[in-house]
């Protein structure tokens, strides 16, 4: 395998980490938002007087963040398809060693040299890794996803 079709496929797997802060960020959003719906509901419904940080058309401000949570929900979920459609891939592996490797590499954010001492060496895990990167290769062409993107635009399709 070449240079450039090595970096090519490690940078689609380094994607997943890439979509998981994208998803988290966006659940962050949608959990300020309904703190903020919240939060205007209990001080419209408190009787007190309200100044002027209260919009006077409440039902047109709660439409505006409800379809903004709406958005952030779909683009959340369009994120989390997209890890799921990579995790597949890499169960596509036939070599369970390879798909050990990549899941840890790439899923839970190790480095190869953290996984030397559990009972093979550096080198060893090397030569599994680069393995592995030949055989997600080839699943990526079969998929149709042997092109270079930027991990936001696996999102945004």
């Amino acid at each position: 395998m070449e240079k450039h079709e090595r970096k090519q496929v490690e940078n689609f797997l380094k994607r997943y980490g890439c979509l998981l802060r994208i998803a988290s960020n966006y659940e962050d959003e949608i959990e300020m938002l309904n703190v903020e719906k919240k939060s205007t509901k209990a001080l419209v419904m408190s009787g007190l007087p309200h100044g002027s940080s209260i919009p006077s058309d409440l039902s047109g401000y709660m439409a505006k963040i409800n379809s903004l949570t709406d958005k952030l929900l779909k683009k959340r979920s369009s994120a989390l398809t997209a890890m799921i459609e990579l995790t597949s891939m890499i169960d596509k592996l036939e070599d369970l060693n390879e798909k050990d490797i990549l899941t840890k590499v790439y899923v839970y954010g190790y480095d190869l040299i953290e996984l030397t001492g559990k009972g093979k060496s550096y080198r060893t895990l090397q030569s599994i890794y680069a393995g592995a990167l030949e055989n997600m290769k080839i699943i990526m062409i079969e998929n149709g996803k042997w092109q270079k993107k930027k991990c936001t635009e696996w999102v945004m399709r």
